[in-house]
């Protein structure tokens, strides 16, 4: 059960502050953490913190089977935009990450060696 954000669902919250970023990612004001997630708690703050694009796919696709994840095509991991969003196995994530050049190689770098 989600709990009311300023009279609101927590679904009509995020979609009423959210904008469109570059490449027409569809962010929210929410900073994102280190790793570029956007986290939010939409069970209060005893409940548990969630990803917000995997919240937002399960809010309107529905559940996100098991052994997927959702993966972006945008590689913008705050997105919460569905055009740029799509389910995925582990392995996808990591074929994706290596065919776009984003994964840290044996020298320590991301992308090709300097």
């Amino acid at each position: 059960m989600l709990t009311k954000c300023h009279s609101k669902s927590w679904l009509e919250h995020i979609e009423d502050i959210s904008f469109e970023g570059e490449s027409d990612c569809i962010l929210t004001p929410y900073s994102p953490n280190a790793k570029g997630y956007v986290y939010i708690s939409p069970e209060g703050r005893s409940g548990p913190r969630v990803r917000l694009h995997r919240w937002y796919w399960e809010q309107k696709r529905g559940p996100i089977p098991a052994g997927k994840q959702v993966l972006h095509h945008c590689d913008n991991r705050a997105c919460r935009n569905l055009d740029h969003l799509y389910l995925g196995t582990g392995q996808d994530n990591m074929d994706d990450k290596y065919a776009r050049d984003r994964a840290a190689n044996q020298y320590g770098t991301h992308g090709r060696r300097l």
